[in-house]
């Protein structure tokens, strides 16, 4: 009988367990968030000089290329390549030039093309190749991706790069296409 005691006992809170009514009470809670932003000056820049590989001229036999340093502007010159001035080609070869603005102090990367063509401004030529296009920052000058703007917010970036000119390759003035893309680190 002890036994059976037990098991009813145990039953009956079982029983009202189960019977207890379960529901929420009635009521709501709320507490508040804080949203909030920084406005930065967007970043920009403007070109100031394009990247010149000045007067040169090649063998017809063999090519040649002229590589253009960000860093320090010098053009060094490879294989038949020779630097050419006359009075009607521009002679002084050198990187471009760009100045870039934005928030003080604030850090930024550069994506450049590694490859580029050149195409004649004036008749038929086959396109020239510029490529190890690279870049350098007044501010952060050992680092050829990324820059930094000072505490007035300006920096000078410098593009520089090497023009491979085929042996045999036609008199004239070639241009390319340099899309460079600044953000903010």
């Amino acid at each position: 009988m002890f036994y059976r005691a037990k098991l009813a006992i145990l039953s009956g809170l079982i029983a009202m367990t189960c019977a207890v009514d379960l529901r929420a009470e009635p009521g709501s809670s709320t507490d508040r968030g804080v949203a909030s932003a920084s406005i930065i000056k967007p970043i920009s820049v403007s070109a100031q000089k394009r990247l010149e590989f000045g007067g040169v001229a090649v063998s017809a036999n063999q090519g040649g290329n002229v590589t253009i340093d960000p860093s320090s502007g010098n053009a060094a010159y490879n294989g038949s390549a020779k630097k050419m001035c006359l009075t009607a080609v521009p002679c002084a070869p050198g990187p471009a030039v760009y100045a870039v603005q934005g928030e003080k102090d604030r850090g930024y990367r550069v994506i450049l093309p590694t490859t580029v063509m050149a195409s004649a401004q004036r008749g038929p030529a086959p396109d020239l190749v510029v490529s190890q296009i690279t870049s350098a920052s007044e501010n952060r000058p050992n680092n050829d991706s990324a820059g930094l703007l000072n505490a007035n917010g300006r920096d000078t970036l410098r593009i520089g790069g090497q023009l491979e000119i085929p042996a045999g390759t036609p008199p004239g003035s070639y241009a390319a296409e340099i899309t460079l893309v600044v953000s903010y680190e």
